[in-house]
């Protein structure tokens, strides 16, 4: 019988890709920065680990983690920043409309920025159903509000 950090280890190993994949995209850092922040995502894992309902698809509840441990340490980031700046933190890489949209996602209530970015990263109605503990008819519904929600922070901003 196998104990749970075995079962644990696997499940990294089986997610690695997914996790790295956050830990870039969200990070955009350095390849130093994006392994601590890997480490950072397989500790909340490892915390919500016993939590992880089996009956439902790993990847989704491995993103949702991983995306919410990346928005935390964003925000730590932010407030660590110093008086004066922009406030707009390690989106060099990305063009100006591509920081806008993820500023106005940040602002969203947090399941709304979790099905938001969900979705732009690919994943089914029923993987984001999964992850969120909801039917895939409520997540369509949230999609819904929280991208007239997106549209009208972006006409406001214009």
């Amino acid at each position: 019988m196998e104990c749970i950090e075995e079962k644990f280890e696997e499940f990294v190993l089986r997610n690695k890709d997914l996790i790295w994949y956050v830990c870039k995209k969200y990070s955009m850092g350095n390849a130093l920065e994006n392994e601590d922040k890997f480490h950072e995502v397989v500790c909340h894992l490892w915390k919500a680990f016993p939590r992880f309902d089996s009956r439902y698809p790993e990847p989704p509840w491995v993103y949702k983690v991983a995306v919410n441990t990346m928005m935390t340490l964003k925000r730590k980031n932010i407030y660590m920043q110093s008086l004066g700046d922009d406030g707009v933190v390690g989106y060099d890489n990305y063009n100006e409309e591509a920081v806008q949209l993820q500023q106005l996602i940040d602002r969203l209530e947090e399941k709304e920025s979790i099905i938001v970015r969900a979705h732009l990263d690919g994943f089914s109605y029923e993987g984001k159903a999964g992850a969120m503990g909801m039917t895939t008819a409520m997540v369509a519904m949230r999609l819904l509000r929280a991208k007239k929600k997106l549209k009208k922070m972006y006409d406001d901003e214009k």
